[in-house]
């Protein structure tokens, strides 16, 4: 990673002072999401909107409480009418529904009640980068749409949508035109992983913080294809420490 490459390292929002303890009994969650459903001229929709908020009511409990949740995440492509793209958007709808309320025995003072504000993370896209898919994503993807997609309801343009998706996704996997595309990508991914957790360190101690990382499609696929390779390499190596 040259010099050219450190402006895009993700910042923290943390404590600065030097008598505050940092280090200890520190958790960082990052959770990273594919944008929710969207319209073929890529823009988060309504049906979208609702599944987010839908799921993350449902994992609310699940993920526990976090001291401070900030949404980050791709601001690539059209903006909607919040004046974020589709994947941002994402995980700003998730991190507002997770976010601690005065119902959840925290109260407005409480620094648990706090949402940071949601920013950018061009490493969970191509900004700056040299590389560029093999084939043109969205013409792909809407050549496996129904032609009848326009009138279908909500549910039945998530299932097609999804086809769609995996259409696309299993091409990239499996091209060898695409190879450099998925390392640079993983590679990306790895970095943003790293810098985050990096960061426990960094907090006071006893701080838990959930970043909801709101990702595309084709881009979080060729990541996990490399943690599942690092993992069945080190679980025939014996390496207990990395199969985590």
């Amino acid at each position: 990673m040259g010099p050219e490459n450190l402006e895009r390292i993700p910042h923290a929002d943390t404590e600065s002072k030097e008598s505050i303890e940092k280090g200890r009994n520190n958790r960082i969650l990052i959770k990273i999401i594919r944008h929710g459903e969207r319209s073929p001229d890529s823009l988060l929709t309504d049906y979208g909107r609702q599944v987010t908020q839908e799921k993350a009511a449902a994992e609310k409990d699940a993920l526990g409480k976090f001291d401070v949740v900030k949404a980050v995440g791709s601001d690539a492509g059209p903006k909607g009418p919040t004046g974020y793209a589709r994947s941002l958007e994402t995980a700003d709808i998730y991190a507002d529904t997770v976010k601690l309320e005065e119902g959840d025995g925290v109260s407005e003072a409480d620094e648990k009640f706090k949402k940071y504000k949601t920013k950018e993370r061009s490493l969970l896209e191509l900004k700056g980068s040299k590389v560029s898919l093999p084939f043109d994503w969205n013409e792909y993807y809407n050549k496996h749409l129904p032609e009848n997609f326009d009138q279908l309801d909500d549910k039945e343009k998530a299932r097609t949508s999804h086809i769609a998706h995996e259409a696309c996704v299993n091409k990239l996997l499996t091209i060898p035109e695409a190879a450099v595309f998925r390392r640079d990508v993983a590679s990306r991914h790895a970095f943003f992983v790293n810098t985050y957790l990096r960061l426990i360190e960094r907090l006071k101690s006893g701080f838990k913080v959930l970043y909801p990382a709101g990702g595309h499609g084709g881009f979080m696929e060729p990541f996990l294809q490399q943690v599942i390779k690092v993992k069945e390499k080190a679980k025939k190596n014996g390496r207990q420490d990395l199969i985590r």
